[in-house]
């Protein structure tokens, strides 16, 4: 036995020895002697003190595993207050800095909670900006007389071809007569449903139930012809200039196209074909002719609900090319007599699509007004889901500026306000559809669904100035007829030059004709001599002179943008977090290395306990195996057997256990300090 201890002792000395050549510092080498000193225990005691290990292996090992895991994290950690935990000697101290990171912390989560709903109400702000020389399109203008009815109209109310208004308004009160009438002598006993057409009888005096009452067709033969447009003149941007007596802009790619309406009946709107004709006009003038005088003496008695809305002039609206034109809601009144310049601004609306406010990108459904089509836009999106649900439920088309209408009215589905025999409906018909449609017509599921805005879209910011129209009749009448004969002869110019030579003799009676028009005007001594045969309408001052023009080359863009983008919601969080605890990104890949170290050090202890105890019950020495070399292993530590001198890998390997012996005992003092 004393043999076996002097040669333990030679070997820990040349180990100790080969350390300080090694330049291995004191505590590598502390910690390798108390290591060779726990494997020189007697059997009996290593037995002993596996048996008590053992033993309190499933407590108190794992409260001090805990607990020193834990001190490990708040050491390491990089939130600010967990190493001051960790380090402190006075649990004072450590309570308070306790307190900061929790209550940091639920300010942190209330701030970060705050931040993220608010970024879910994406809240916009409108941002407006001037962009110069941006060419846009010219817009669309519909035109509407207030006086609505044409020469047309008296020939055929004269004749009884259509009921005139003063027939609608007799029937009227025919109908409140024939009610008071069944009441005998007792009109106090009156009942509620017989007082109906005595209210009617003044309710629905008016233009727009006189329009439902009304065949389509006969309508538009009551109403004005495109004709009602005497004038016209575009120029361009390029200097040129076009007089349109008649107007007439079909060469140069502009329509004229009727729009219905129950208030004003033809409405018509004049706008671009092309977009090339729509980005190089910058002037547009027309002038209106407003028709006859209302016959109120014999045919045209009525209207008296009508009374406030009787105007003289025009009401017309600016909108884009092919959209519904909303009249009622966005025109304007023209003054008779006096010329009226509207100066507009582009501008174009860019929205931001939100999932709270989302919009439509690009062309939608189009719908249809009466068999004109039109592109979608929102608020005649919304109103035509309540017109189909009228029809659908109540069997009549609803007729109220600013619906559209699916399809025209006729014996099978009529107008809701209809009562007469233009297409086959009863008063009684007339108080059926009219309860169905303010009882029964409600939101369907269709209609639930929200009609979308566009998310681009063009305004037009118009500044309207009035000024008296200094021209004469003989004038417009020279000027008109001129600029029409220039036109023709180059028309007749460009048909020659496309032409062979044998088929030009054929073009020149035309050319006679135009020469002649010409000279008549080159030649005439007094211009005002033809203003008996000239037009009257200037002078006369019915008519409404309307000039649209673009007021400058600018664009105004109106682009809206989210208030808290995802960009700033992160940078606000990262602010409160370095602003409550110091959270950083990096202390995701803290936590994975503190259960990555925590579990192999776990694994890694299971393993040597296991083997230690399974070695001191087996009576087994110092070490379980013996290599060729003379090194011995006990646990997942390497032992040099007596006789042995020791290799670098050796030493390596007693340095690295040296270092996680230091490790442990700080950890041990510092936890039995807590």
């Amino acid at each position: 036995m004393m043999a076996r201890f002097r040669a333990q002792a030679s070997r820990e000395d040349g180990a100790l020895e080969d350390f300080e050549m090694q330049g291995i510092d004191e505590d590598y080498r502390k910690a390798f002697l108390e290591d060779e000193a726990e494997q020189q225990q007697p059997l009996t005691q290593q037995k002993s003190s596996a048996v008590s290990a053992k033993s309190k292996l499933p407590s108190n090992n794992n409260m001090e595993g805990r607990k020193t895991s834990a001190m490990l994290f708040c050491e390491c950690s990089s939130i600010r207050g967990m190493p001051k935990i960790a380090r402190s000697s006075s649990s004072f101290l450590r309570r308070m800095w306790l307190s900061f990171i929790i209550g940091m912390t639920l300010v942190l989560i209330v701030s970060s909670s705050l931040a993220v709903r608010s970024y879910l109400q994406y809240d916009v702000i409108v941002h407006t900006s001037d962009i110069p020389e941006f060419p846009s399109k010219f817009p669309a203008i519909t035109i509407c007389l207030h006086r609505p009815f044409s020469q047309r109209a008296l020939s055929l109310w004269a004749n009884s071809s259509v009921m005139s208004p003063r027939g609608y308004n007799q029937r009227l009160r025919r109908w409140a007569q024939e009610a008071i009438n069944k009441t005998e002598s007792n009109f106090s006993r009156i009942k509620q449903k017989d007082a109906v057409p005595i209210f009617y009888a003044l309710y629905y005096d008016m233009l727009e139930m006189y329009y439902q009452n009304v065949r389509y067709e006969d309508t538009r033969l009551l109403s004005h012809d495109p004709s009602v447009i005497r004038k016209c003149i575009i120029m361009t941007k390029w200097g040129e200039s076009h007089f349109k007596d008649p107007c007439n802009l079909t060469d140069h790619n502009f329509s004229i196209k009727l729009f219905s309406h129950p208030k004003h009946f033809n409405c018509y709107t004049v706008e671009p074909n092309s977009e090339a004709s729509s980005l190089d006009t910058i002037f547009l003038g027309l002038a209106v002719d407003l028709g006859p005088k209302p016959d109120y003496l014999n045919l045209q008695q009525g209207f008296l609900n009508d009374v406030f809305d009787q105007a003289t002039g025009l009401r017309l609206v600016i909108h884009e090319p092919n959209r519904y034109p909303d009249v009622e809601q966005f025109g304007k009144n023209i003054e008779a007599g006096k010329m009226t310049e509207l100066a507009y601004t582009p501008t174009l609306w860019n929205r931001s699509n939100t999932p709270v406010k989302p919009c439509i990108e690009g062309d939608a459904e189009p719908f249809e007004d009466l068999g004109r089509r039109f592109d979608y836009s929102q608020r005649e999106c919304t109103r035509m889901k309540t017109q189909r649900a009228a029809m659908e439920r109540c069997g009549c088309i609803i007729c109220l500026p600013g619906h559209p209408r699916p399809r025209i009215p006729g014996p099978d589905v009529a107008y809701c306000g209809t009562f007469t025999d233009a297409y086959n409906r009863t008063t009684d018909d007339f108080i059926r559809f009219s309860n169905c449609y303010v009882e029964d017509v409600q939101p369907s599921e269709d209609h639930l669904k929200p009609c979308l805005s566009r998310c681009v879209f063009s305004e037009y910011e118009t500044k309207l100035s009035v000024t008296e129209w200094g021209a004469t009749d003989w004038q417009v009448y020279w000027s008109g007829k001129y600029l029409n004969d220039i036109e023709e002869l180059q028309r007749l110019m460009n048909q020659r030059d496309n032409r062979p030579e044998e088929e030009q003799q054929g073009l020149a009676p035309r050319f006679d004709d135009v020469k002649k028009r010409i000279m008549h005007y080159l030649t005439k001594e007094n211009l005002t001599s033809v203003q008996a045969s000239a037009d009257q309408m200037v002078e006369s001052k019915n008519f409404a002179y309307v000039v649209l023009k673009r007021k400058g080359e600018n664009l105004i863009l109106k682009q809206e943008k989210q208030v808290l983008t995802l960009n700033a919601l992160m940078s606000q969080i990262g602010g409160l977090c370095s602003l409550t605890i110091g959270l950083t990104c990096a202390c995701i890949v803290e936590v994975v290395e503190f259960f990555y170290i925590y579990l192999t050090t776990f694994r890694t202890n299971g393993q040597a306990g296991t083997a230690a105890i399974n070695n001191d019950g087996g009576g087994g020495g110092v070490g379980a195996s013996e290599s060729s070399a003379g090194v011995g292993t006990h646990g997942q530590r390497t032992v040099l057997l007596p006789g042995t001198a020791p290799t670098s890998l050796d030493l390596d390997n007693a340095a690295n256990h040296g270092d996680q012996r230091i490790e442990h005992r700080q950890l041990h003092q510092r936890s039995s300090q807590i």
